[in-house]
């Protein structure tokens, strides 16, 4: 006998067709209120079925559909659709790779090079 809750769901479609009954019924879709109106706990709950192979896809394509309505949304609301982005691995910095690798030696000499005794004044 295995413990814990049951599944909510046991047929990928099902659990698709309340993804996209969310979807017909809000203009500002959330992970949370979509996890929330699928009959999960809280989005952890509906993440934990993406580890379920017959879920895989449904879940992957929900979560595609939310980052597609932050990305959407940008334009109009800014600082809250960029936020959502960060938090689902989108990055607004630039990094600059500025190393350079010589062979050989460098051709860059800083200072002088001449060879002074530095002991004498």
């Amino acid at each position: 006998m295995t413990a814990g809750r049951p599944l909510n769901y046991d047929d990928p479609k099902k659990l698709q067709d309340k993804i996209d009954e969310y979807f017909d019924q809000t203009d500002k879709p959330t992970i949370s209120g979509m996890a929330i109106y699928a009959g999960f706990s809280d989005r952890y709950s509906f993440y934990e079925y993406e580890k379920r192979p017959k879920f895989t896809y449904t879940i992957k394509r929900a979560r595609a559909r939310m980052t597609e309505y932050y990305e959407t949304n940008v334009f109009d609301h800014a600082a809250g659709s960029i936020f959502m982005l960060k938090n689902l691995g989108y990055s607004d910095k630039q990094t600059i790779d500025n190393t350079h690798h010589f062979k050989g030696k460098s051709p860059i000499v800083f200072g002088d090079t001449s060879s002074k005794d530095e002991t004498k004044p």
